[in-house]
């Protein structure tokens, strides 16, 4: 977290909006983006539980300003999703530093193909807080997108991460430093293929080992011709 915060002192963030996981939901970091001239989204989970607990009190005691119900079909599954926004008056009704507003998100999964066809997953509900205030320019249609994209990044790096390569679990039964060693290796391998639109592992792995130039690129880190 220091060294995020470090990062984001150093930049300009003007129109920009910083999407941040529940690791980063910090008051400091939040007055870090606001500094450098940026916006906050932040999800809050019970790491929180303070201000998880303020969210649900807001949703609770408010009307929605807005909402609005979403429904996709990807890869064996329909995706019921509803986003509520809810404007704060006050950031001390959340109790974080420079929120104007919270955003209920509630997701349903059912399976339209394979063995699990017909079931449906519980309900997951997610709360995020912004300092963007809700306005003509920024309703619900701006903060559903705002979270969706804040998703692709968690299930797209960390998911990577993950699942493709256990580090969560292998850091809590394997060797720490051994493991910390290789999650730095991938790190830079990840910022190269996401710079460069490559998101298959394999595919990259089986490109880097058959083309000299790409690997060279990705050590010094230049455009390709």
């Amino acid at each position: 977290m220091p060294v995020g915060r470090r990062l984001l002192s150093e930049m300009d963030l003007t129109n920009a909006l910083v999407c941040s996981d529940a690791l980063h939901c910090q008051h400091d970091t939040v007055r870090t983006v606001a500094r450098s001239n940026g916006e906050s989204l932040v999800q809050i989970k019970d790491n929180q539980k303070g201000l998880l607990k303020n969210a649900k009190d807001v949703v609770k005691a408010r009307h929605p300003v807005d909402s609005k119900k979403k429904i996709e079909t990807a890869h064996g599954r329909r995706e019921a999703r509803q986003t509520r926004i809810f404007k704060l008056d006050d950031p001390a009704q959340l109790g974080m530093f420079g929120m104007h507003t919270l955003v209920q998100t509630r997701r349903q999964w059912e399976y339209v193909s394979g063995p699990n066809k017909g079931k449906r997953t519980e309900v997951e509900t997610s709360y995020h807080a912004s300092t963007i205030e809700i306005d003509k320019s920024h309703g619900v249609d701006f903060f559903a997108n705002a979270v969706r994209k804040e998703w692709t990044i968690e299930t797209g790096y960390h998911g990577k991460r993950d699942y493709a390569y256990c580090e969560d679990v292998r850091t809590r039964r394997g060797n720490g430093n051994i493991i910390g060693a290789m999650m730095l290796a991938r790190t830079p391998a990840f910022v190269f293929m996401a710079k460069r639109g490559i998101g298959n592992c394999q595919v990259f792995k089986e490109n880097l080992q058959s083309n000299r130039a790409l690997a060279l690129r990705m050590v010094v880190d230049v455009p390709p011709n």
